[in-house]
């Protein structure tokens, strides 16, 4: 039996809401990476219910200043921590619908890219899209920042990324002087998402 057939043999008796099981079989049939179907497999396997509600009840959303979320679970999964950073930062974010994490940074830059692209057409303008994109030193916040470039990129946009952490105002400065689109800064929030 695979992984992945083994972890929905698993789920039909868990402890979990129904949009876990739903955003949970959605992500399984995506044909994820051998680390992120082990990740799921160790926290099923070690019956933590309460940490997959936690990371897949919901999709992550954009709120009142852009997106906010764990990038690392309650539970961390060994295949998570891989080969531990420096700064002790696990080789990959949490996987999970409701956590910041390679996927769910990838589709809100599409999202973006779309609203952008869209706002632009609209307007008459043929120019690609262009973003700025800062970030601290903060766990996968540098990481993020180039993923988020390079989806940009591959979508027909123009990324433009600090060569090191920057601070939110000379992130909005430097869109203004660069005549960006927009930009988007990479950072924990001192607040809670609530």
């Amino acid at each position: 039996m695979s992984s992945t057939a083994y972890i929905k043999a698993a789920l039909a008796g868990a402890e979990l809401l129904p949009s876990t099981l739903a955003n949970l079989h959605v992500w399984l049939d995506a044909g994820l990476p051998a680390w992120a179907t082990d990740s799921i497999y160790e926290l099923v396997s070690g019956a933590h219910w309460g940490e997959l509600n936690d990371r897949f009840y919901r999709d992550l959303e954009f709120g009142t200043g852009g997106m906010r979320g764990r990038t690392i679970g309650r539970v961390s999964a060994s295949a998570e921590q891989g080969v531990v950073g420096p700064m002790g930062t696990p080789e990959h974010a949490a996987i999970g619908s409701n956590i910041l994490n390679d996927y769910t940074l990838v589709r809100a830059t599409i999202g973006l890219f779309r609203h952008t692209a869209a706002y632009l057409a609209a307007k008459g303008d043929s120019r690609p899209p262009a973003l700025v994109i800062a970030h601290d030193v903060r766990h996968f916040s540098k990481h993020f920042s180039q993923l988020a470039a390079s989806a940009w990129s591959k979508l027909g946009g123009q990324a433009y990324v600090f060569d090191g952490p920057r601070s939110t105002p000379q992130l909005s400065f430097t869109v203004r002087h660069l005549g960006a689109n927009c930009g988007v800064v990479i950072t924990a929030s001192h607040n809670p998402p609530h």
